[in-house]
């Protein structure tokens, strides 16, 4: 839930971290600009964080969902550095430049190497089926790799944006310092959080700081 407050709110965290982070279907359905658009902050002033976006391929899309749209991350022309962060077989990280301000890193052991076995046995399991296909899992990111190398590249915050699977991914890592969530005014939600899978994740969270943003 969120208003234009909310959203003002949102770019002046954008100011303070190092880097916002998405999952690349995030970027593919929502299209997003990530940057900081606050205009409670001078443009000398403005901080540009680096966008990021995680993808278990190697593929870079060009466009967005409808499959007319440019996507803005694959594209130069906007403030700052965009970095592809994608999965590499080579025991070193590397990266070229798609366009200027679009990086792709490629970066050793980011997707979980039992996972991958999973995932080929699953393949040559469907082929003995006569080429049953069978629905993989996603493969997990071992995080603790990327976090990792974002810190040999000086990034020491970064705000995780979405997508829900991204999120989860974090949150199941223990890997998440804070929690910022937006909620509708007439939601009373008390701690504990409820039962629900909505708010497992934030089960051993505290309430550090309650703010009201409305319109008013």
């Amino acid at each position: 839930i969120s208003n234009h407050r909310a959203r003002a709110h949102t770019h002046t965290w954008r100011q303070r971290i190092d880097a916002l982070l998405i999952g690349k279907q995030t970027a593919v359905i929502d299209n997003p600009l990530l940057t900081n658009r606050s205009d409670a902050i001078l443009p000398a002033q403005k901080k540009q964080p680096v966008r990021i976006i995680l993808s278990r391929s190697q593929d870079i899309p060009m466009l967005a969902q409808d499959g007319v749209s440019p996507l803005h991350l694959s594209h130069r022309g906007l403030p700052g550095e965009t970095w592809w962060i994608c999965p590499s077989s080579i025991s070193q990280a590397t990266s070229q430049c798609l366009e200027e301000g679009v990086i792709q890193w490629f970066i050793p052991d980011l997707v979980e190497a039992n996972a991958i076995q999973a995932r080929q046995q699953d393949a040559r399991h469907a082929q003995e089926r006569n080429n049953l296909v069978v629905n993989s899992p996603i493969l997990p990111l071992n995080l603790d790799n990327l976090l990792t190398f974002l810190a040999k590249k000086q990034i020491d915050s970064v705000l995780i944006e979405g997508g829900a699977y991204t999120l989860r991914a974090f949150f199941e890592a223990n890997l998440v310092d804070e929690a910022h969530i937006y909620l509708d005014t007439s939601a009373d939600i008390a701690l504990p959080y409820p039962d629900t899978a909505f708010w497992h994740p934030l089960k051993n969270f505290a309430l550090m700081e309650k703010t009201i943003i409305d319109d008013n």
